[in-house]
């Protein structure tokens, strides 16, 4: 995929959007086509082919639909690209691996994360215009909005629980750091989803919750789904 940065993915849907966006949500699950109906605006961005867009106009929301696309980059620039339209709020969504109890859920609404895969959206230089070179990543995820997840999924027949999420080396492995920090308790997923946005939004001002769901296809509508956690 060819190099990314929130310039170029401004550039590409800022004379694309309708209206005027209120919030967005950026997620890995896929979308049921089917579920994309009242009022959606289908953005092209050309270059990007992984970065799917829609906005949906009844709500004021941009889904970003990041196919097959694992690492921070993409999380942050499409984040700050939201920024620069706008967005104030977020609701990320990725899928991972469930721990202990979780397996009688569906997914897992974020509380709060550890990281120990080395990797952070705010490595490098700075960029000023979107906040301080060291914010305050205190209440990281907004409570207010995590919620509105738990609302939303009573509404929508999602059975979710709640606890922090495990950002890895590797998904599929367990260094012994690891299997440490599980022991602990409280860990309920296990994901390198979700957390580079929630960085960058908060870096940003800006108010985000997650949502990681332990299989990648699931028979729910995840655009009501949205419009129940964002659309006051």
């Amino acid at each position: 995929m060819p190099p990314v940065n929130h310039n170029k993915i401004f550039e590409g849907i800022k004379n694309q959007v309708r209206s005027i966006t209120y919030s967005a949500v950026i997620t890995t699950l896929r979308i049921n086509l089917t579920d994309l109906k009242n009022d959606v605006n289908v953005i092209s961005i050309l270059d990007n082919q992984n970065v799917k867009i829609y906005e949906f106009g009844d709500s004021g929301i941009l889904l970003f639909y990041l196919d097959n696309i694992p690492d921070t980059e993409v999380w942050r620039e499409s984040v700050r690209a939201s920024v620069k339209l706008g967005v104030k709020k977020f609701l990320f969504i990725g899928h991972g691996k469930t721990v202990g109890g979780s397996s009688n859920f569906v997914g897992s609404i974020i509380t709060d994360h550890i990281n120990v895969s080395g990797d952070n959206p705010l490595i490098g230089k700075n960029c000023g215009s979107f906040g301080v070179r060291f914010p305050d990543m205190s209440n990281l995820y907004d409570s207010e909005l995590i919620q509105r997840i738990k609302n939303a999924s009573l509404m929508t027949g999602i059975q979710l629980n709640k606890g922090i999420l495990l950002i890895p080396l590797k998904v599929e492995q367990r260094t012994e750091l690891e299997k440490e920090v599980i022991d602990r308790g409280n860990i309920t997923a296990i994901s390198n989803d979700v957390y580079a946005g929630a960085i960058t939004a908060k870096h940003a001002g800006c108010k985000s919750a997650g949502v990681i769901f332990f299989r990648e296809y699931l028979n729910i509508n995840i655009i009501d789904f949205a419009r129940e956690t964002l659309v006051s």
